[in-house]
């Protein structure tokens, strides 16, 4: 695209046009060399032509399962009706044959889908680790662009590398459910630290009792970490119970100098990411013989890929320095 096929798009971005925005997203997640510099064009445009206050950026991350998607559609519905825009980018598993998006969540978010004061856009996490897409950070900031004040940021998963997603969102909601079991022991410690509320979601009907069991265990797993104050609580997506009690919690436990600190050195970890991705695959395209001989090394016997990887290192060093 062009600059003025960009300004144009960017524009009706800030308008809040939501055919738009799509077109957006779908250039900023292009994998093509050619979108790379319309992709930053449009950003550009659009961060600095915003005229709206800063949006409110909430990470919603669990298991498979446990009703990420149904407890989004109710924090939305509930919200909207108080007045807010809400915008979903949804992270879902990669197709292995076309690369998209498998589950696509507008089909399990039907009600929010159908609402003018909603945008749900579901992308595949591309195989990448962290539970999210590559240009999900992008995304979300021109979802802020276009209006919405709140922005649902769905995690493919829940795990050890979606602690990656905190640097996405102003606050980390981890989502599990009852009768968990042997799971309440296997959720990795990091998971736990960086949720800032923790919803047990599906505590109704029969699973009532099994439910108001899992807020107390978890309750008593926070209390031997950095953060026993942590909100822990019970939810019905379905029956629209404690929809009220989560977002008092997200709200209150984000204090200004609170949310000034997360926001404070996100772009650098994002630039930094960004480097990372794009400056690997460079220097193994330019240094793709001595790369290939390093790979045959790791082939003999007692192959020691620490040394590999270290002299590889010195070996670029020293022809960068000359």
């Amino acid at each position: 695209m062009n600059l003025p096929d960009i300004s144009v798009l960017a524009d009706n971005i800030l308008a809040g046009d939501r055919f738009a925005l799509s077109r957006g997203i779908t250039l900023l997640e292009s994998n093509l060399e050619k979108d790379r510099k319309s992709s930053i064009q449009l950003l550009n445009i659009c961060q600095k032509e915003r005229k709206k206050g800063p949006s409110l950026h909430v990470v919603i991350s669990g298991s498979p399962g446990v009703g990420k998607s149904t407890l989004i559609e109710a924090l939305g519905i509930y919200l909207i009706a108080k007045g807010h825009r809400i915008a979903v980018l949804s992270i879902d598993p990669s197709s292995p044959v076309s690369g998209g998006s498998i589950m696509g969540d507008k089909t399990r978010m039907s009600r929010l889908s159908q609402s003018q004061s909603a945008f749900v856009r579901p992308s595949a996490d591309q195989t990448r680790s962290g539970g999210l897409h590559p240009a999900t950070y992008e995304t979300s900031l021109l979802c802020a662009a276009a209006g919405f004040d709140i922005i649902f940021i769905e995690t493919v998963g829940v795990g050890q590398s979606e602690v990656m997603a905190r640097y996405v969102g102003d606050t980390f909601v981890l989502v599990v459910q009852p009768m968990m079991g042997d799971e309440l022991q296997a959720i990795k410690k990091g998971i736990l630290e960086v949720a800032d509320v923790i919803v047990v979601n599906k505590v109704d009907g029969r699973l009532a009792d099994e439910g108001r069991l899992t807020v107390q265990q978890l309750k008593n797993a926070m209390a031997d970490t950095a953060y026993p104050d942590t909100s822990v609580l019970p939810v019905s997506s379905t029956e629209q119970k404690g929809i009220k009690e989560i977002w008092d919690a997200i709200s209150t436990q984000l204090e200004d100098q609170t949310l000034t600190n997360r926001r404070e050195g996100r772009d650098a970890f994002w630039m930094d990411q960004k480097i990372k991705e794009r400056l690997l695959p460079e220097i193994k395209a330019l240094y793709q013989d001595t790369w290939q001989n390093a790979y045959r090394n790791l082939q003999k016997d007692n192959a020691n890929f620490l040394y590999e990887a270290d002299h590889l290192i010195e070996l670029i060093l020293k022809k960068l320095s000359d």
